[in-house]
């Protein structure tokens, strides 16, 4: 007899069908026809229901069993905004843990896969494929010393690595940059072969930038002092900036920081191509000026003229001129003075400053009235004698400073002869030849003021 269900030839005996388990009433089982090989069926309907379900099933069976499961790489991405503005940054970030989370078991490599994909990394290969190469190198491995996440790590790797955000740096509120993937088609396809999946990206997508904090406006000059020391024309600039902010510590410049003089400039800048740019990502402050211009003062300076000398400072060196010529005269036996006269000063200044082993000096000139005399005789003497002293020294205080002990007097003498004796009394004959001794000599490199009637 024929099943009653599904119209397959069993047993007369048999209760269940052994292809499909429905019961069977042998009273209502069908017979074989007569002249045809074909079982009658008693409910045709049935029958079509039935078969219209199988291939629903097969149809199912078939997509799950060859569907590769898609991998959409844009579920994974954030695109966001940090730093500063006209300096932001652009970030993509990954959610990592749900990629693998969502993905691990679908990221599978079968043995077969392994093999296939030596041969399909060779013949990549000749389009420079960086990825091709990898897979050359992967597929010497064992696969089954791999972990799930190792392997799925191989596909993570490769995938995020193509991502593009252009620009990235250098932001401000307002800008646009773009998102892309730039994995290749070939690429593409050799990482589908390999995993199983289906990999799916959108079209590059564009963002506003947004959200960028505005930097701090500050003056970096506040809390910065500048003073200066030393003597003009070598005086020196010298920066404190200790009380300055601390963004701006390691970009001072001074200029020029030797040779001043008062009057002079100095421009205290801050020295960086990219200054605003570095200030404002590594400190969040922009500046409200990038130099400050100084004038030089306070230096003490070398005297260059008679009429700087303070009469204080005249008094002392004519004092002590006096008493070194008075003590010379006194040494020497048979020399008495009777007068000694001030005739005025000179002044040297060299003619390029800082060139010379000093820096002026300053001559005060007496004219010498003295009576050589002995036993024999009695001779009156003139004579023109001069005391030098060097480096007179003008203060910010308007006072001059000049160590008077630090003195050259003249080494010219007059001889004088009285019978068998011969005497010496320093000094030159006239002042013309004491003015040829210190002026004329040095007029080459030196300048000279006097005020001496010639």
């Amino acid at each position: 007899m024929y099943c009653v269900n599904c119209g397959k030839e069993i047993d007369g005996q048999a209760k269940v069908c052994p292809y499909c388990g429905a019961q069977q009433n042998a009273e209502h089982a069908p017979a074989k026809a007569s002249g045809s090989g074909a079982p009658f069926l008693k409910d045709k309907k049935m029958l079509g229901i039935v078969g219209g379900v199988a291939a629903v099933v097969v149809l199912v069976l078939i997509f799950m069993l060859s569907g590769k499961p898609t991998i959409n790489l844009d579920d994974y991405v954030t695109v966001e905004f940090e730093g500063y503005n006209t300096v932001g940054h652009a970030r993509v970030t990954v959610d990592e843990d749900r990629f693998y989370e969502e993905n691990l078991e679908d990221l599978e490599i079968s043995d077969d896969t392994w093999e296939k994909m030596e041969d399909m990394a060779y013949e990549s290969s000749g389009s420079d494929s960086e990825l091709a190469a990898f897979l050359i190198g992967r597929t010497m491995q064992a696969i089954q010393f791999l972990s799930d996440r190792e392997v799925a790590g191989i596909f993570f790797d490769e995938v995020w690595q193509t991502r593009s955000l252009t620009p990235s740096s250098d932001l401000s509120n307002g800008d646009t940059v773009v998102f892309a993937w730039e994995l290749s088609d070939g690429d593409k396809e050799l990482l589908e072969e390999l995993f199983g999946v289906k990999i799916k990206f959108g079209d590059p997508k564009e963002y506003t930038v947004e959200g960028l904090e505005e930097p701090e406006e500050i003056d970096p000059f506040e809390g910065v002092d500048v003073t200066f020391s030393g003597i003009a024309p070598n005086g020196e600039a010298i920066l404190d900036a200790s009380n300055g902010p601390e963004s701006c510590q390691s970009l001072y410049e001074l200029d020029p920081q030797e040779g001043l003089s008062n009057g002079d400039t100095v421009t205290l800048y801050l020295d960086s191509d990219n200054m605003n740019e570095y200030l404002t990502e590594n400190y969040g402050v922009v500046v409200s000026e990038t130099s400050k211009t100084y004038t030089v003062e306070g230096l003490a300076s070398y005297a260059a003229s008679l009429d700087e000398i303070p009469e204080e400072t005249a008094e002392s060196m004519r004092k002590q001129s006096e008493d070194v010529i008075r003590a010379d005269l006194a040494r020497r036996q048979g020399v008495t003075l009777n007068e000694l006269t001030h005739v005025g000063d000179i002044m040297l200044s060299p003619k390029v400053p800082g060139t010379m082993n000093r820096n002026n000096a300053l001559y005060n000139v007496y004219h010498i009235n003295a009576t050589v005399a002995n036993t024999v005789g009695t001779v009156d003497v003139e004579t023109y004698i001069w005391v030098c002293y060097y480096d007179l020294t003008m203060l910010a205080d308007g006072t001059c400073s000049v160590d008077v002990s630090d003195y050259q007097k003249t080494n010219s003498y007059i001889t004088v002869s009285i019978g068998v004796n011969t005497y010496f009394v320093p000094g030159f004959e006239n002042y013309e030849t004491l003015f040829s001794n210190t002026v004329t000599t040095n007029i080459a490199d030196w300048n000279y003021e006097t005020d001496i009637a010639q």
